[in-house]
């Protein structure tokens, strides 16, 4: 069974520097939440084909099971999100 650190840990190991790598849930259902400016001028789908094409080599079909969703997103996007505002 796929556990929070081994997630954790498998996230970090993407190539994406930096990164700020967040995993929540537990039991089989978590959900990963990944930060880093090298997303800047990158499309989600682009984004999630590069966080997926990770996992599929680096996880068991049955631990990618257990995760439901990884958000990817730029420090810009999280602080416009909370209302913050950013110089890049």
């Amino acid at each position: 069974m796929l556990t929070k650190d081994r997630l954790e840990g498998v996230l970090r190991e993407l190539g994406v520097s930096p990164l700020d790598v967040r995993v929540e849930g537990d039991f089989g259902h978590f959900v990963g939440f990944l930060v880093s400016p090298a997303f800047r001028g990158v499309d989600e789908g682009a984004r999630q084909a590069r966080v997926w094409g990770h996992l599929l080599t680096a996880l068991t079909d049955f631990e990618r099971r257990d995760v439901e969703f990884v958000f990817t997103s730029t420090p810009e996007e999280i602080a416009a999100l909370r209302g913050v505002e950013t110089h890049a």
